[in-house]
């Protein structure tokens, strides 16, 4: 298995988490988590059954009228946790944020920037590696692309900003077309693309000064995209990812805020696969 260097170090941030999981997302139930609640006595086990939705496609949590699981407690923790631990979760709420995939018969797993506690990481001092279990090997972004049989070009394995302001204005029309997360995703868009004159005069003097970073979250975007290379090729995952990492860069001089920038494109784009599908479409 393929993974970042960071992936093992990665915890929960729990009730310090400004953007918790367990709140605003459906949360559907596996079969076997299902089978599970349904057959677990007591009080809790009650309050599970009475919180199954069923529908045609499976089982899920009845959401509160704010969006909230109904076992998040008012500390932001989860009450089947505290009750008995991560054994008792279903099989999404266990696996979140991680995310995994094939890419040439070789499996590949990371976190997905929709978690704060993941951006953290990604943004630690430090170059972006990454390691293969099997193979007992450490790799930078260039060499895990070549060991994957990723065909980039040199200059598709770092990052350099679009700069076209007609060509982040398209960008920007795409991303504003997206299934909304929120009510606040669009007007956020409709901000941004109002600004792009006068951030792009100065994002050389912001990218100077995050040029490491910026560069990870490129590489980082693209490295989850490897699997979609076979569908769309990698230059156009490499498009997607380099129109990405420079909404996020002018969302950044915008907000002042690079993590919560990168943070808020992921639950946005990343964790909906059909904004990404339309997204890479429209590049190719």
């Amino acid at each position: 298995m393929i993974y970042p260097l960071f992936y093992p170090r990665f915890r929960c941030l729990a009730a310090s988490c400004s953007h918790t999981c367990c709140s605003g997302w459906e949360i559907c139930v596996d079969a076997a988590s299902e089978r599970k609640y349904r057959s677990l006595p007591g009080a809790l086990g009650e309050e599970l059954r009475k919180n199954l939705i069923v529908n045609a496609e499976g089982a899920e949590f009845r959401l509160t009228p704010d969006g909230d699981c109904p076992f998040l407690t008012a500390q932001g923790l989860c009450r089947l946790i505290e009750a008995g631990g991560e054994a008792l979760l279903c099989d999404i709420c266990a696996a979140h944020p991680r995310f995994y995939g094939d890419v040439n018969g070789r499996e590949y797993c990371g976190l997905g920037l929709s978690c704060e506690a993941a951006v953290r990481l990604l943004l630690s001092p430090g170059p972006l590696r990454f390691a293969d279990g099997q193979a007992g090997r450490v790799f930078s972004f260039d060499s895990l692309c070549a060991f994957v049989g990723l065909r980039l070009t040199p200059a598709e394995t770092g990052f350099s900003p679009e700069t076209d302001e007609n060509r982040l204005r398209e960008w920007f029309g795409w991303l504003r077309g997206c299934e909304p997360i929120d009510d606040r995703w669009q007007p956020s868009v409709d901000c941004a693309v109002a600004a792009l004159p006068d951030h792009l005069r100065t994002a050389p003097v912001y990218l100077r000064a995050n040029r490491s970073a910026l560069n990870k979250i490129y590489q980082y975007i693209l490295y989850r995209r490897l699997e979609d290379a076979r569908t769309y090729t990698a230059t156009v995952c490499a498009r997607f990812s380099r129109f990405s990492a420079s909404y996020i860069l002018l969302e950044a001089i915008r907000t002042g805020d690079l993590n919560e920038s990168v943070r808020r494109w992921s639950e946005e784009i990343e964790y909906s696969d059909e904004n990404v599908k339309r997204l890479l479409s429209a590049l190719c």
